[in-house]
């Protein structure tokens, strides 16, 4: 009945409660911690514990990973089951310096200085006046050509009162707001590069999360993802099905009169919908800390649900992996959050290493 399950959920969350004290020295580990420990340290999240970055690596702002010092470019070393992927950070040289995303190195620009070098001519144009409606309601409107947004200034800054309205130019990661002509959006990704028709388009080798996320129903891709580029060769051949990840069931849920509904489904969870196919992509080519962490995170509000594809997702991961006791508890998987104990109850509930009381009352 509806009292006995009740308290069997108290009982539930009071092992629970235990269960968790045996992460308690661990969790005392912070970011202010390993930061006390030197400059090169960091939390890394995964294992909950302090690391040291290697050679030409800094911690990132957040003290949360690491990553290249600012004149060196990065390259990832392939994922093993017996260890995770590796940062390796190479120094620029012979003039040349990192890219911003740091994954090339180049020189810098021998003619920068020169502006008779640089096609600046098709960087401002004019804009064209296209007449429509009415000449007694309005006039016309200016348009430029796909990438370049309206201005009223020239190149001196100042207003165009001698050519009229112009158009400039906007750089090649980003695109024109649909609502506002004047203004140059950045793509939602660095990789990303304004295509013929102006939209940001992932390159070769890449694909938008958001476009498999909408499957079939292209209409749905502005809606769903979070607009970034996933390795397309990561995720080939597999099938990410909007109705089934982004679905999320609940049972004997009671309304605020008291009433309980045996199940209610949500048809598009927006979480899920926005970061289910980046975490899957993103955490199974690199083992991308926040990837992994966000997959592990829709796991846990399924309630843990082994039918869910979030869970499912996490699962295969993890069947990759063959460190599978980090800080000593089994079922912790190297380079992934922890979420399932994998010892029998009495191991856990027996443990040693539980070295905290912990007392509750059911009522």
């Amino acid at each position: 009945d509806l009292h006995s399950n009740l308290n069997m959920l108290k009982e539930l969350l009071a092992v629970l409660l235990c269960l968790m004290s045996s992460v308690a020295d661990i969790q005392k580990t912070s970011v202010s911690t390993c930061a006390s420990q030197g400059s090169s340290y960091y939390y890394d999240v995964p294992s909950l514990t302090c690391s040291q970055c290697t050679t030409n690596q800094i911690p990132s702002i957040d003290k949360q990973q690491c990553v290249c010092s600012a004149n060196a470019i990065a390259s990832y070393t392939s994922w093993t089951a017996s260890s995770g992927p590796s940062l390796q950070c190479t120094v620029c040289t012979g003039g040349t310096f990192p890219t911003k995303v740091q994954q090339t190195c180049i020189a810098c620009g021998t003619t920068a200085s020169s502006t008779t070098s640089l096609n600046l001519s098709a960087a401002i144009i004019s804009a064209t006046c296209i007449a429509y409606g009415p000449s007694s309601v309005v006039s016309g409107v200016c348009t430029c050509p796909v990438g370049y947004i309206l201005t009223d200034f020239n190149a001196t800054g100042a207003l165009a009162n001698n050519e009229g309205k112009l158009c400039l130019l906007c750089p090649f990661n980003t695109y024109v707001d649909s609502t506002n002509p004047y203004r140059c959006m950045p793509c939602s990704d660095e990789k990303m590069r304004r295509d013929s028709t102006g939209r940001c388009s992932c390159p070769s080798g890449y694909v938008e999360d958001s476009v498999l996320a909408a499957g079939s129903s292209a209409s749905d891709a502005s809606l769903v993802g979070i607009h970034v580029c996933v390795d397309q060769s990561v995720v080939q051949g597999q099938s990410f099905a909007l109705g089934s990840f982004a679905q999320q069931k609940y049972y004997d849920v009671v309304d605020a009169g008291g009433a309980i509904t045996s199940s209610v489904v949500v048809d598009r969870s927006l979480p899920f919908a926005a970061y289910y196919v980046a975490s899957v992509a993103r955490c199974k080519a690199t083992r991308h800390t926040p990837s992994c962490q966000a997959l592990a995170n829709l796991c846990a509000l399924t309630l843990f649900s082994s039918d869910h594809p979030t869970c499912q997702a996490y699962q295969d991961i993890t069947k990759t992996v063959l460190q599978s006791s980090i800080n000593g508890f089994k079922g912790w998987y190297l380079a992934m959050p922890w979420l399932f104990y994998e010892q029998t109850t009495q191991e856990v509930l027996f443990a040693t290493g539980i070295n905290r009381g912990c007392a509750f009352v059911v009522v």
